[in-house]
């Protein structure tokens, strides 16, 4: 997200905010799963966001499943 962080949002947690132009960026390069341009302003989500998340829960399910065996 490019705008700037309203009172008492956290970066992280919240949103992440980035600049204009790294939002820019990454739209040119295919960084982002997707992405939209809302009253100005980019919000998107990168693929690394993602793809750590869907690491993060494959070994969950693995080590669950090991477990169960």
């Amino acid at each position: 997200m490019c705008r700037p962080k309203r009172p008492g949002e956290v970066e992280g947690v919240d949103y992440f905010f980035v600049s204009k132009g790294q939002m820019e960026e990454w739209i040119q390069s295919g960084e982002l799963l997707e992405w939209a341009l809302v009253y100005g302003e980019y919000k998107g989500i990168p693929k690394s966001q993602v793809s750590t998340q869907l690491i993060e829960v494959n070994n969950i399910l693995c080590m669950f499943a090991t477990f169960m065996s």
